[in-house]
């Protein structure tokens, strides 16, 4: 079994352009990032790094979170692929991308849905369990085909 792998880059936010849509109406988001290179290419601890810097594209509904979740100096991981834009040279096309949990610190808000899944869980939980420790008259339903 091999392992599915994509190019990945981790960087800042220099600047966010606006919320835009291509010639055939899809939503994109370009900003300008930057990212911490070892000057000699490998990684050791006290090397002198340079900043590399570059555009990043975001496409579809991703551009939509991006353009409203990122600002100016947010720290990111993202995967995608190196592209090339003959007016700008290298870009990196981001089809997903996430604030850097390592550089970053957040609030993690459920969506509602999820929030009623975990409700129903505790609730039939609730129902499996008996009301009190020893208690003859709660029973726990039996699988299906056990009966």
């Amino acid at each position: 079994m091999s392992i599915p792998t994509q190019t990945c880059v981790s960087g800042f936010i220099v600047s966010m352009g606006a919320l835009e849509q291509t010639a055939k109406g899809v939503h994109y988001v370009r900003a300008r990032v930057g990212a911490v290179a070892p000057a000699g290419g490998q990684i050791d601890p006290g090397q002198p790094v340079s900043k590399v810097y570059f555009d990043l594209y975001v496409y579809g509904d991703a551009a939509e979170r991006v353009s409203r979740r990122f600002r100016k100096g947010d720290v990111f991981l993202a995967s995608g692929r190196v592209g090339h834009v003959p007016a700008t040279g290298t870009v990196f096309v981001a089809e997903r991308i996430g604030h850097d949990a390592k550089r970053t610190t957040y609030r993690v808000v459920r969506t509602h849905q999820r929030r009623q899944r975990a409700l129903h869980r505790r609730e039939v939980d609730e129902q499996a369990t008996p009301s009190a420790p020893g208690s003859a008259t709660a029973s726990i339903p039996a699988h299906a085909g056990a009966i």
